[in-house]
């Protein structure tokens, strides 16, 4: 990455990395992606691992920038947003770093603002944080605001009102053997018999309808897995079952557990995510009165029979 800012005096000696900082909760995280522990003149430690960014393409007013920030899920800092994202504002922080011998002699700013979205990203071993500028965030329209581009409030908070215990739904875990790539499967039904591909209103043979489970909570003898990914196993033959896709190093772990359980206790509980559009909100939630954290918002279109916002 070079230098963020012209004017900044050029360092002829030492090496040049990044370092990312991440607060928020009265937590912090430190990152660098130097080959070793980088330390700053307060003594704060930068931890060496993978990272990657986009272009860092904000003025020297940081006033509209975004920038997504690509880091791996064994850091501590993914304990915050899987399973279930904590109802927080985080903060970012990129700098550069000159350094000699692991340590900090200068530092410019780079980008400062706040993440806004989080989500798992290539085979589930990374995941990404997608950051705007404090100004960037201001220009954004309408509810959005923290982790959210369209309903606003975390899923099953105070001000999102979605029932946890009715939104879940038990289904049938398998792990079968010879798959290339050791997946679980999943047998769920929907409400009617004759078409097991329709669950709550939604056609699960359709991609699209199956988006509320990208991010969803699999909860097997007290663990829970993070799904990030699902697809159809055999749709012509058994539209009912389900592959699912875990984190790489989640996966040997669920198959293991699977496999061991008696055939009647192959039983996993369910908790879909939500995409925070209307649509997921009623569908899968029943929770439409509530979207956005308005429950004053007609529910239904007085004009034609369809949601409002829909």
């Amino acid at each position: 990455m070079g230098i963020f800012d012209d004017n900044e005096s050029q360092i002829e000696t030492g090496f040049v990395s990044f370092t990312v900082t991440v607060s928020g909760d009265g937590e912090t995280w430190r990152y660098t992606n130097s080959d070793a522990v980088l330390v700053d003149d307060d003594g704060n430690e930068y931890q060496p691992v993978p990272v990657m960014t986009s272009n860092i393409q904000a003025d020297g007013a940081m006033s509209g920038g975004e920038l997504d920030v690509t880091l791996d899920r064994s850091v501590s800092l993914a304990d915050r947003f899987f399973p279930e994202a904590h109802p927080a504002i985080y903060k970012i922080v990129i700098r550069q770093a000159f350094h000699e011998e692991g340590v900090i002699i200068e530092a410019p700013l780079a980008f400062t603002g706040v993440i806004t979205s989080v989500s798992s990203s290539g085979d589930g071993a990374e995941f990404k944080l997608k950051c705007t500028t404090q100004q960037g965030l201001l220009s954004r329209s309408g509810l959005r605001r923290r982790y959210q581009h369209q309903c606003p409030f975390l899923l099953f908070g105070t001000d999102c009102r979605a029932n946890r215990a009715s939104s879940q739904f038990s289904a049938t875990i398998s792990a079968p053997a010879g798959t290339a790539v050791s997946d679980v499967n999943l047998s769920f039904y929907g409400e009617d018999a004759d078409n097991p591909e329709i669950w709550r209103g939604r056609d699960l043979s359709d991609l699209q309808n199956r988006v509320f489970m990208v991010g969803a909570t699999i909860e097997f003898q007290g663990v829970k897995y993070v799904v990030w990914d699902l697809e159809t196993w055999d749709a012509a033959n058994s539209p009912n079952v389900f592959r699912i896709r875990l984190n790489s190093r989640d996966v040997t772990t669920l198959r293991d557990a699977v496999s061991a359980a008696a055939p009647a206790d192959r039983v996993c509980v369910i908790t879909p995510a939500c995409d925070h559009t209307m649509a997921c909100c009623q569908q899968v939630f029943s929770n439409g009165r509530n979207y956005g954290g308005m429950p004053w918002i007609p529910f239904e279109n007085p004009v034609k029979t369809m949601f409002v916002g829909a």
